[in-house]
């Protein structure tokens, strides 16, 4: 059985778009080995195994890549077979910044909006939920590659349920990099004009450690600001959700 190992360069918009945890799961599907990480300059990605399953590899990258991917250009290279086992998403390594296409923040999906509106769920009402799928992106990105130390969500540092989704190949928030819920994530509090506080998202006191700030603006008449609070995942925690509370300005 010949063995290859080829490189591959992805380019365009490939980050923040769910990209890597893709390519995982199809070397997964077809048994190759390798690893793949983000770079100055796009996706970058090795892989072996039987030359068969990497051409249907290449095939199914190109076909069947996440939705909101654009993909501008795929360099191909050939590499000499190093026995490597398993694969893998590797850290970013400090390298010389180049340039890559940002996506823009999405709009939440369906999965997201399911889980928002669900009491039983553990993102119930949390306004900050996101996936792979959707949520912020070039808002928060301070840097390039796009990984979390590189975004403003640095500063949280997840919970083991988020830690466990983000380290889980089978979780759409596999490297979700803005991955968070209300026990660990920013919080939100509305106020009115002049700092009059309507209601936070309430949380157990193992939060995160910021809080974001809504306010009307004062020379908008008529604003109308509801807040349906939030409830703790928590079962024992007795944080109870805070009442809908409706401001005119």
């Amino acid at each position: 059985m010949d063995v290859v190992r080829k490189q591959i360069q992805v380019r365009g918009i490939v980050q923040g778009v769910g990209f890597r945890p893709f390519v995982y799961r199809l070397a997964q599907r077809f048994h190759l080995h390798g690893h793949v990480r983000n770079t100055g300059d796009g996706v970058l990605m090795e892989v072996e195994g039987a030359a068969q399953p990497v051409e249907e590899f290449l095939a199914r990258m190109a076909c069947e890549r996440p939705p909101l991917a654009q993909v501008s250009e795929t360099v191909v290279t050939e590499l000499k077979a190093t026995g490597e086992t398993g694969f893998s998403v590797h850290a970013t390594r400090e390298e010389q910044p180049q340039f890559t296409l940002v996506s823009p923040d999405l709009a939440t999906c369906s999965d997201c909006l399911r889980e928002f509106t669900d009491s039983r769920d553990g993102r119930f009402a949390y306004p900050f939920i996101n996936c792979t799928n959707c949520g912020p992106r070039y808002s928060i990105i301070r840097d390039l590659p796009y990984d979390r130390p590189a975004t403003s969500m640095a500063v949280f540092r997840m919970c083991p349920r988020c830690q466990a989704e983000y380290e889980d190949p089978g979780s759409r928030r596999f490297h979700a990099e803005p991955n968070a819920c209300a026990a660990c994530g920013p919080s939100l509090t509305l106020e009115a004009p002049g700092g009059i506080r309507l209601t936070k998202n309430r949380r157990c006191a193992r939060g995160g450690a910021a809080s974001v700030v809504w306010r009307t603006n004062p020379g908008d008449q008529g604003t109308r600001w509801i807040s349906t609070g939030m409830r703790c995942r928590e079962r024992r925690c007795r944080t109870a959700a805070a009442p809908a509370q409706t401001a005119t300005g």
